[in-house]
């Protein structure tokens, strides 16, 4: 509403929201799933922060927000604060719930606190005569003393109001007590915090509250405090509204301000008044009226007609009704307004003058001066002082009066009374001008700073330029606070300048928007005050709003005129830091000025790099002639003048020139080198340095062709040195290497050579080889590294260096020793020699290249000691050992035991070099490998025919993969190899796992038939392996897959197989050998599973029974008993199971039985079953089955002992098949008597049914007993339970319905008339025997409205009356219903019937649509033409003359109305002139219409 009623929607699950009062703050309420209570969160929605969540563990009845950040939430039974102003806070408890307020049935309709919390006030309502009166209760609690009192009324308040004239709030509490049985109503008052002094007694006021006469029952909905007004609002269900004044208890207003139920209530702190929503959605506000109030509180408040113009003046009231009326409607009362019974009385006067005084309401000026005179008169000066202080709108705060003030001498030894005057209005007001004035300038006269300083303080006196004046003398800073004040800002400026606040001008100028001569002010402070000035100057260019306030260059010249360079250039500094382009000639004129008078300020600037705009060749030029070079530099940009200014060098640091040569180009850099180079050969540190920082940018072979040209190795060799890591250039790195060598530093040269990778090897190798140096070190690195190992051998050995080597081998890298030995040989060296190198590298010289090199030498037995010192060691390099083998098979030194004993020679090199030599050594080399060279021997013995060998290495081999590759149908050789191990080899193993690993061969062969004839060898005929389990089992298996004809001998032969799995896979597809499977399964024991092969696969229950019959086994019983009820035998299954004593399927053999109808044996089943499993199902259906085979005695006899049936779905069960006697006995037992009742019902039993529905006493049964006695036309019986159905509304038309149905009209309205005189009779009730009589008996009809016509369903009974044609009757309810236009249509539209003369003139003086007037008019006309004057006369003051006339003129009728139109003819108008003259006219009434025409200006 305070938002122009702006609407926000927001989807959300929530069942309740609350908006904060003051911001836009929501709380959100939900019932939490699976947890009890109330979900609550709190979300700020222009923040979208969610300021708490609290899961609340009871239901929540009401909650409110007592403060901006503070909720209250009502519960079932605690009361608590939840204090969002603290994060992450959870809600207090503050008190319990008690008295009437604790109990289930009372309603909580408000709750509310004082301001400061400490006092709380809890209201609900109850009935204790299902909703005749109300009563309400309240509970005021003391946060503080933790103490309660309960209180019995309707409406409670707190706030913070005067009531007296001390001028301090009292804390006040207010309530609207009734109680319990009494009719009277009283309103308390009274202080709750007693913050007024000790000696004052506590306010307390306690009045009688009037009640309306037609109301005296009603009660308060709400009670508020308008602190603004100091009067109390009290708002009555029925829509009466009071006023009370908060002083004395006195009713200043009672007025109906709504026809409909007023239910909720809130008072409006921005208009002191009340908001109020009846129940049609109209929403309406009251305020005090104040223009009006206290006038009328005096003059008017007396008078008791129902003078409607009296609203207006006590109380403005306004209206939003539904969704879409927003604008302001006028009430107007429909009661009188109550006061006091003295026009003028002295107690009215007090309140309306004590509300003037307090709350600053205008009206009571005359009793202000009248008041103020007599107290002057009097010679009370200070009473009448206070008058003039408490008058609010400033009547008596006149020059006259001070100067009457002051016309007064002081008693001997007593004040002045004029300091009486000034004295109280400082205790209550501020001072006007005058009174400032009049009051200040003796005070200043006396020196009194201190009143001054506290008034200024307390802000009570007005502040003027007078009143400025006559302080500034005495003090600058009170006239500097009161022209600031006054907004008086020339003299405001002024005195900051004589304060020496000169920060301060500007800061003010800029908020007050002022513009002074800043310019002189300036010439006047530099002098004087030069730091001041700055700042002022500085504050001066910031501006206001980005605009200076003076010019720059004004300031400028007003410091330099008085030579303030340093002034000057703080300015320019603050003033000039954004660095615009407009401000470049600014600022070459600071470093202008700076540089030629203070170089150093000028060089400071200038580091600050603050400027970019000025002329930097003129600045260059200032700096060269003031010595600052390299500031020069940084400004010069020809190159002429840097290399001029390149001279200075040494004046230059560094750091500079290398960072001054980033903004060089490449040419220009390498030109400015060189200069240096040549200009002094000192300066070489300096251009390696930047010759190191910029060689990307200059590059690196111009800048050591630069160092060349002077001859400068040094030069080039730093410069390199410092790049090298970071460059892949390899001309970079030869060049270095090159310079190291030339200045002697061989370190850095065999560093580079041995780390770097970058050089190209060739050139420096070539390098090396042609500087001789007298180390050749670097040499070896580089042909290490690079691979010239051939060529570095040649070298060494033609220049007689056979010291390096040794060197190179045995130190360096002894990896290349096979090529330095390769090498040495080419070259013929001596093998004494070689062979001493050899066992100077020992072991550190690989031995695979070495063979490889010197055996493709020819010269491999060169090697044998070395090899042989090596074995020695214990190395077990194969390679090593493979040289050995080679060298021992050539010379045949036994070498079948070597490739024996010997494990770390290379079986597949070895065996490979004996292929071609011996072919047993490469069979034994082969085999020594056991499964790395198993192609290769086999290879060998199929090629050289040594299969003999070849199966006794694959029986003990039992490899799977190399059985797979020997029995391959594509192997040639297949039939020798099978034939060697069924005769030779696998006769000859005593190994198990030989034997097993031969057969798994076999059967992945897929050789079934030699595979079982093997088999049969070794299990059948005596051998080691015939009690072998698993190769029984494999021969049973092999049989079942490769000859099923041989499987029951087998079967019967053999006795350590695993039976049940080989049953398994007999059983199983594609073998289907179903009675191999039973006999193993009978051979085994296995009964169970014998059972299932006969049961399952063979089908056969004759010989499942005999085999159960011999076998006696209770799981045997069991499976049999289970696949007879699946075949539909019942009662074998029955016994079968029986006799297992297993109730475990019980639940199959229910529904068989069920579906077969067996219940016989189902008994005898469910007798065991329930031995065996306690569950509630059997317990039912053994009850059920009872039922069913009519055996009620032994079922009467089960239930009234221990089980666990489910007797209410049993019954319902047996209810539904129509089995009404076995469920009678149950629904007994339980007890349910509401299905008791049905039973009897559906037997015909109508009393005993009566008497079971008073117990069961649910709506529902009641209606199913009272339905069966009306068809069964048991009317007596039918009434009884009716009676407990009618004072349901919601069964009462389907009541009437089912008696109508029957055509029972007499039945059902004796039911309705008895209905009647029970307590809980309704509305609904008396309609519906009015609508009966209006179907059936018309003649009791009006009687009975006329009774009753407060209790009935107008609008219901209406249509009833229109439907039956009782007109007579819808015109009576229509009038009373307020549908005065629908009863006079009624009358019109059906007059035979309905109209009464009478009657119709009372409904047309209500009528609101005026069109029924004229319908009137013209109806009369038509049937009731003598009686037209009648009613035009009832109706004059609400029709249009003019248009009644010409109504019924049209109707050629205009004599009949003559009466009416002589009525009317008073108010002169121009139609009804007319037609008087014309009848008169036209009956030759001569002297009437000349009457006529004197007395009525006619215009014809």
């Amino acid at each position: 509403m305070h938002n122009n009623n702006a609407v926000n929607k927001r989807p959300m699950k929530a069942e309740a929201t609350l908006m904060n009062p003051q911001d836009n703050i929501i709380a959100l309420k939900a019932a939490s799933e699976g947890q009890p209570g109330h979900f609550v969160q709190i979300f700020n929605l222009d923040t979208k922060e969610k300021l708490g969540v609290y899961q609340c563990p009871e239901q929540i009845v009401f909650w409110r927000w007592l403060a901006p950040r503070m909720l209250a939430l009502v519960c079932a039974q605690d009361v608590y604060h939840w204090n969002l102003a603290t994060a992450n806070s959870q809600p207090e408890k503050i008190f319990q719930r008690a008295g009437k307020l604790a109990e289930a049935g009372t309603q909580i309709i408000n709750y509310s606190a004082n301001s400061q919390v400490s006092w709380c006030l809890l209201t609900g309502i109850s009935s204790q005569d299902q909703g005749r009166t109300i009563d309400g209760n309240m509970q005021l609690y003391s946060v503080e003393r933790k103490q309660q009192q309960l209180l019995e009324g309707h409406a409670g308040c707190f706030g913070n109001v005067y009531v007296d004239d001390g001028g301090v709030r009292c804390g006040v509490f207010a309530f609207q007590e009734r109680k319990a049985g009494q009719p009277g109503t009283k309103l308390h008052i009274m202080d709750i915090l007693k913050n007024r002094g000790e000696s004052a007694p506590p306010f307390k006021v306690q009045q009688e509250i009037a009640m309306p006469p037609e109301a005296p029952t009603d009660f308060a909905v709400g009670l508020h405090l308008s602190e603004k007004h100091g009067v109390i609002f009290m708002v009555t269900k029925a829509g009466f509204l009071f006023m009370f004044d908060i002083g004395t208890g006195t009713m200043l207003v009672r007025s109906r301000v709504s026809q409909e139920t007023v239910f909720i209530t809130v008072g409006s702190a921005l208009s002191g008044g009340i908001i109020f929503v009846n129940k049609r959605g109209a929403v309406m506000s009251a305020k005090v009226n104040e223009a009006a109030i206290v006038n009328y509180i005096i003059n008017q408040l007396v008078q008791i007609p129902n003078r409607q113009d009296l609203a207006d003046l006590v109380l403005t009231l306004g209206s939003r009704e539904g969704h879409f009326t927003i604008g302001l409607l006028p009430f107007s009362f429909s009661k009188a307004l109550y006061g006091a019974n003295v026009s003028g009385s002295p107690a009215l006067q007090d309140i309306a003058f004590n509300m003037a005084k307090r709350f600053g309401l205008p009206g009571a000026d005359e009793l202000f001066q009248r008041q103020f005179n007599q107290l002057f008169a009097s010679g009370d000066y200070k009473g009448a002082a206070l008058i003039a202080a408490q008058c609010k709108s400033g009547l008596l705060r006149t020059p006259q009066t001070i100067q009457q003030f002051k016309s007064v001498q002081a008693p001997p030894g007593q004040s002045s009374p004029i300091l009486h005057y000034f004295s109280t209005l400082l205790e209550h007001n501020k001072l006007n001008a005058l009174e400032s004035v009049e009051l200040v300038r003796p005070v200043v006269q006396q020196g009194r700073r201190e009143l001054i300083e506290k008034w200024l303080k307390e802000d009570k006196l007005e502040c003027t330029e007078e009143l400025g004046d006559i302080v500034r003398p005495l003090e600058t800073k009170f006239a500097l606070s009161i022209y600031l004040r006054a907004q008086i800002h020339q003299k405001v400026i002024q005195c900051f300048v004589e304060l020496g606040q000169i920060d301060q001008i500007v800061a003010y100028v800029k908020r007050v928007g002022y513009q002074a001569d800043y310019t002189q002010l300036l010439q006047n402070m530099v002098a004087s005050n030069p730091e001041g000035a700055t700042n002022f100057a500085k504050s001066l260019l910031e501006g206001q709003n980005g605009v200076p306030l003076i010019d720059i260059n004004q300031v400028v010249k007003v410091f330099m005129d008085q030579n303030r360079l340093q002034e000057t250039t703080s300015i320019l500094l603050d003033a000039l830091k954004a660095n615009k382009p407009d401000q470049a000639h600014l600022q070459t004129q600071l470093l202008a000025m700076n540089l030629q008078q203070a170089p150093k300020v000028a060089e400071a600037i200038l580091q600050m790099n603050m400027f970019t705009h000025y002329d930097r060749a003129y600045i260059g030029q200032l700096c060269e002639k003031a010595g600052l070079m390299q500031w020069a530099m940084e400004h010069y940009t020809d190159g002429a003048d840097l290399k001029r200014v390149m001279m200075h060098a040494h004046q230059m640091t560094p750091e500079f020139l290398i960072q001054y040569f980033s903004r060089l180009s490449p040419e220009t850099a390498l030109e400015c080198l060189t200069d240096l180079m040549r200009h002094n050969r000192q300066n070489l540190q300096v251009a390696v340095k930047v010759a190191i920082q910029y060689h990307e940018q200059i590059g690196a072979v111009k800048i050591v062709e630069m160092f060349e040209s002077f001859g400068s190795n040094e030069g080039i060799f730093y410069f390199l040195g410092a790049i090298l890591n970071t460059s892949t250039d390899p001309d970079v790195h030869f060049k270095y290497i090159q310079a190291a060598s030339r200045v002697g530093n061989m370190q850095e040269v065999e560093r580079v050579c041995r780390e770097s990778q970058v050089y190209d090897p060739t050139a420096v190798k070539n390098f090396l080889k042609e500087a001789k140096l007298p180390d050749p070190r670097p040499l070896i690195y580089v042909c290490d590294l690079h691979d010239f190992v051939e060529e570095l051998t040649d070298y060494l050995y033609k220049n007689s260096l056979m010291k390096y080597i040794e060197v190179y081998v045995v130190k360096v890298n002894p990896l290349k020793c096979p090529q330095v030995i390769g090498s040495l040989i080419d070259l013929d060296c001596s093998e004494d020699f070689i062979k001493t190198l050899l066992q100077n590298v020992r072991a550190a010289c690989p031995a695979e290249p070495l063979v490889e090199q010197i055996e493709k030498r020819n010269r491999l037995r060169l090697l044998l000691p070395w090899l042989e010192a090596r074995v020695a060691e214990g190395n077990q390099d194969p390679h090593l050992h493979n040289a050995m083998a080679k060298i021992l098979i050539d010379t045949n030194r036994d070498p079948e035991n070597f490739l024996k004993t010997n494990a770390f020679y290379d079986s597949k090199i070895v065996g490979k070099y004996c292929e071609d030599r011996d072919p047993h050594l490469a069979y034994t080399a082969y085999k020594r490998a056991w499964g790395s060279c198993d192609e290769q021997l086999v290879d060998v013995t199929n090629r050289n025919g040594l299969f003999r060998l070849q199966a006794r290495y694959l029986v003990e081999r039992q490899s799977p993969d190399l059985w797979a590759l020997v029995l391959t149908p594509d192997n040639q050789y297949r039939r020798n190899v099978i034939d060697q191990v069924v005769s030779t080899a696998l006769p000859e193993s005593t190994n198990a796992d030989e034997v097993s690993a031969t057969v798994k061969a076999f059967i992945s062969a897929d050789l079934p038939t030699e595979l079982i004839e093997l088999l049969e060898k070794i299990v059948l005929h005596n051998s080691d392996f015939s009690k072998n389990r698993n190769l029984q089992n494999l021969l049973v298996l092999t049989a079942i897959k490769a000859d099923k004809a041989r499987v029951m001998d087998y079967i019967n032969r053999l006795d350590n197989y695993d039976g049940p799995e080989i049953a398994k896979i007999a059983l199983g597809d594609p073998y289907g050998l179903y009675e191999e499977a039973f006999l193993i399964y009978k051979k085994c024991g296995q009964n169970a599973e014998a059972m299932d092969v006969l049961l399952e696969n063979i089908n056969s229950l004759e010989r499942a029974q005999e085999f159960a019959a011999r076998i006696n086994d209770k799981t045997v019983w069991y499976k049999l008993g289970k696949a007879q009820l699946e075949t539909g035998g019942v009662p074998e299954s029955v016994d079968s199971y029986l006799k297992s004593e297993d109730a475990t399927d019980y639940l199959e053999v229910i529904q068989a039985a069920e579906r077969e109808e067996n219940y016989e044996e189902l008994v005898r089943y469910l007798m065991m079953a329930r031995t065996k499993v306690k569950d509630s199902q059997i317990d039912g259906e053994l009850v059920y089955a009872y039922a069913k085979t009519e055996r009620l005695g032994e079922m009467e006899e089960f239930i009234s002992g221990t089980n666990t049936a489910n007797i209410q779905a049993v019954g319902d069960r047996l209810y539904d098949e129509k089995f009404y006697k076995a469920a009678k006995i149950l629904y007994a037992s339980i007890p349910n008597n509401g299905r008791l009742a049905s039973c009897h019902v559906q037997l015909g039993e109508y009393t005993q049914a009566v008497e079971a529905a008073k117990k069961a006493n649910n709506p529902k049964t009641w209606q199913e007993v009272n339905l069966a006695c009306v068809k069964a036309e048991q009317f007596r019986c039918a009434e009884i339970a009716g009676q407990h159905i009618i004072v349901h509304p919601d069964h009462l038309e389907e009541v009437i319905s089912q008696y109508e149905k029957q055509g029972c009209f007499d039945a059902l309205m004796q039911l309705l008339e008895s209905g009647l005189g029970n307590e809980r009779a309704h509305v609904g009730m008396y309609t519906e025997l009015a609508t009966m009589y209006a179907k059936y008996k018309p003649k009791m009809l009006m009687d009975f409205i006329k009774m009753n016509v407060q209790k009935l369903n107008i609008p219901k009974l209406i249509h009833a009356c229109e439907r039956h044609y009782h007109w007579e009757h819808a015109v009576f309810l229509y009038t009373h219903y307020d549908e005065y236009d629908q009863a006079a249509n009624t009358m019109m539209a059906h007059s035979p019937i309905a109209f009464a003369h009478d009657q119709f003139l009372m409904i047309m003086q209500k009528v609101s649509n005026m069109e029924l007037y004229y319908r009137a008019v013209q109806f009369y006309l038509d049937e009731q033409p003598l009686q037209l004057n009648s009613l035009l006369s009832t109706i004059t003051p609400k029709v249009d003359h003019a248009r009644v006339v010409q109504q019924v003129k049209k109707a050629g009728q205009l004599p009949l109305i003559m009466p009416y139109m002589k009525q009317v003819q008073q108010h002169n108008i121009a139609p009804v002139n007319e037609a008087i003259n014309d009848i008169y006219v036209d009956g030759e009434q001569y002297e009437e219409l000349r009457q006529s025409i004197e007395e009525r200006q006619w215009d014809s």
